[in-house]
């Protein structure tokens, strides 16, 4: 295995404690808007295993040397001990398991503790703007009176404010904290994540999707070879080795493409509204009708909504799956890291894709990288 990894054990205060290079297994996987975990096993009777203590900081190093180019030392993941096991096999054999979550994980941890209709659960604005305030006063420095229990995370500070994604409004009283700004993220296209600043510091960041980079082959400089973002474009495609198993469906059933929306009155005066998607064009007999009835509606902009709303949950769905392979000439932690846009092309198929998901296996000196990727939205 031409790659090296390292594992950095801190205490509480992010002081390091021990420095690992060997074990059993180490497997760990991060993925985007989400908590990443991590399990390290170790032979049980080595005296570092008392070095693990709960929410000490666990960082994870990877580099390849032998890679051309190479890539050095670069943290790859970072955690919060919170699991012990230990275990002696009837043949005598002592292990040792320390387990983790990532730093995304001190969200997981907070509800949104304000009353109903209080500014504090109640929110509008920017995607990345309510997110900031949910976090900050429930797990930041704002985590204070008037809510209902304070609990301020020591050493989390919040990214400034950059006024990012689309609009978003909802009322989350007593709602889990990360489960809300996972709902924010997916309505208005922010990405987000907790990274380490410093010795038992962290810091909440959120901005326009993607939390990584663009490396699409979009807007290709002929000159350059890069892209309209300034990068290399990264693309998986069986011609080059680095896709495996791919697989494309088109599904359009159920689907539909005209949402006939009921609102008030009766009988001959009852307001009726219809919606059609884009899609109804696709062919002459694609008029696929769904009748919705809304009469708590009182406005045409809520009937309007309710249509739109319809349409978007039974629209035609793709499905483009594949396997990500190492290749050197297209290497993770070199050439693409978690949250970065790629494209992948398939035949006469071509998409772009994010990297929501890498989780990494290392055991007796072989490496197993599974890369996840996603739908751009």
């Amino acid at each position: 295995m031409a790659t090296r990894y390292q594992v950095r054990v801190l205490d509480q205060s992010g002081a390091q404690v021990a420095l690992l290079t060997e074990w059993r297994s180490l497997e760990y996987t991060k993925r985007v808007n989400r908590v990443g975990n991590y399990t390290l096993t170790l032979d049980g009777d080595l005296d570092v295993v008392d070095s693990f203590v709960l929410d000490g900081q666990i960082e994870i190093l990877r580099r390849d040397i032998a890679a051309s180019p190479s890539f050095g030392w670069t943290l790859d993941f970072e955690a919060l001990h919170r699991t012990t096991q230990r275990s002696t096999a009837q043949n005598g054999l002592s292990t040792f398991l320390s387990i983790g979550r990532g730093y995304n994980d001190l969200l997981a941890r907070r509800h949104v503790l304000y009353r109903a209709s209080t500014a504090g659960a109640d929110k509008s604005g920017a995607g990345e703007t309510v997110m900031k305030a949910y976090v900050n006063e429930n797990a930041g420095p704002g985590a204070i009176a008037p809510r209902l229990f304070p609990a301020v995370t020591p050493g989390l500070t919040i990214q400034a404010d950059g006024g990012a994604g689309t609009a978003w409004e909802g009322a989350k009283s007593f709602r889990p904290l990360l489960s809300t700004l996972t709902e924010i993220a997916d309505a208005t296209t922010v990405d987000f994540q907790v990274i380490g600043t410093g010795a038992a510091l962290f810091e909440f960041q959120a901005q326009a999707r993607p939390i990584g980079v663009d490396r699409t082959n979009v807007g290709i400089d002929p000159a350059t070879g890069l892209n309209a973002s300034g990068n290399a474009p990264v693309v998986f495609s069986l011609e080059f080795g680095n896709m495996q198993s791919p697989s494309y469906s088109l599904i359009r059933n159920p689907e539909v493409t005209a949402a006939i929306v009921l609102g008030q009155g009766v009988e001959g005066s009852r307001e009726v509204i219809q919606r059609t998607s884009a899609d109804i064009t696709d062919s002459p007999l694609n008029r696929v009708e769904s009748v919705r009835n809304a009469n708590e509606e009182a406005a045409t902009a809520g009937l309007n909504s309710v249509g739109d709303t319809l349409l978007e949950k039974l629209q035609a769905r793709e499905s483009f799956d594949f396997q990500v392979m190492q290749i050197p000439g297209l290497l993770y932690g070199r050439d693409y890291f978690l949250g970065d846009l790629v494209t992948a092309r398939y035949k006469t198929i071509e998409r772009q894709k994010q990297i929501i998901g890498v989780n990494v296996n290392v055991t007796e000196g072989t490496e197993t990288i599974t890369i996840e990727v996603g739908d751009v939205t």
